[in-house]
């Protein structure tokens, strides 16, 4: 009986640290820091931290740590499902990046829910758009949770909304 205990003792072990730890933070691997400042480990720009979907399925290859602030305060903001009910007008909305990927020379974060859902929204960084970011925002933001400013389209049934640059688009702590 005493054997029977141990050893399933050690299978919670390993099934925590297989998990990975619970620091209360939505599971994106975001560490707070001091200031105005948080930073979050990303994969190589494919593959969001674990806990996300991905729109490409890729394997991480390698880790880059990104700090950015927030552009503008995300006030009076709805959430991702929400902005369906505002297409044609000006928006501001607020989720969690739950995925990216690059199409054709645009990069898509699906906020919300990952790629897969017909209930999602795309925030669409066009190419001209991505020269003003801090750091390549399929890496910057993925995982994290985002705050953007635009015009709501629906766009092949899928809720979208082009941010072109950080006045648009910006980190929520």
């Amino acid at each position: 009986m005493r054997l029977a205990s141990i050893a399933l003792a050690a299978l919670l072990s390993i099934a925590l640290v297989a998990c990975g730890d619970d620091d209360d933070d939505g599971g994106n691997g975001a560490t707070a820091t001091s200031g105005a400042t948080s930073t979050a480990t990303v994969s190589n720009g494919t593959t969001p931290p674990s806990g996300t979907a991905t729109a490409t399925g890729t394997t991480p290859q390698a880790t880059a740590t990104v700090a950015l602030r927030p552009t503008f305060a995300c006030t009076g903001a709805v959430d991702f499902f929400a902005a369906r009910a505002f297409v044609g007008e000006t928006a501001t909305v607020q989720g969690r990046v739950m995925g990216t990927t690059v199409r054709g020379d645009s990069v898509v974060l699906f906020v919300g829910a990952a790629a897969e859902a017909t209930l999602r929204l795309e925030v669409i960084i066009p190419s001209a758009g991505r020269a003003t970011f801090a750091a390549p925002p399929e890496t910057a933001f993925a995982g994290r949770e985002v705050c953007v400013k635009g015009t709501v389209e629906l766009v092949d049934n899928i809720t979208t909304i082009e941010a072109s640059s950080p006045d648009e688009l910006s980190v929520v702590e």
